[in-house]
């Protein structure tokens, strides 16, 4: 019998410590994402306006039709569209986020309110 106690001490404690650990660990990579998606964006705006640029100096009558300025245009919008889908994916991500904590908030609510209801009668009756 004690053997067991001991054994399900033990158990108990190692799982508890992986619970801890992949807990820190979730909320680790969450933050990371975090910076990710904020930054990701700066990313795509510095890109554009690189394009922009690109776009100017090629229209100058000096490079116009420069092959070589022609191919950075293309290559340049094509790392803006892969950037822009990168976003549209994180941004997914951090909608279904906060729409599971909106989710967790909102049951939380509800069992509050459900416990206040039941409490109000009680009170009711105590004062009459």
């Amino acid at each position: 019998m004690l053997k067991l106690a001991i054994t399900l001490g033990i158990t108990s404690t190692a799982l508890l410590a992986i619970c801890v650990f992949l807990i820190w660990y979730g909320r680790k990579l969450l933050s990371n994402l975090l910076y990710l998606s904020e930054n990701i964006g700066d990313l795509l705006a510095i890109m554009k306006n690189f394009s922009l640029h690109l776009e100017s100096i090629n229209e100058m009558e000096l490079y116009y039709g420069d092959p070589t300025l022609e191919n950075l245009l293309t290559h340049c919008s094509e790392i803006a569209t892969e950037i822009e889908v990168f976003q549209e994916i994180i941004q997914l991500s951090e909608i279904s986020i906060s729409e599971t904590q909106t989710d967790s908030e909102e049951e939380l609510n509800e069992e509050s309110n459900k416990q206040n209801e039941q409490n109000s009668p009680t009170e009711e009756k105590a004062q009459d």
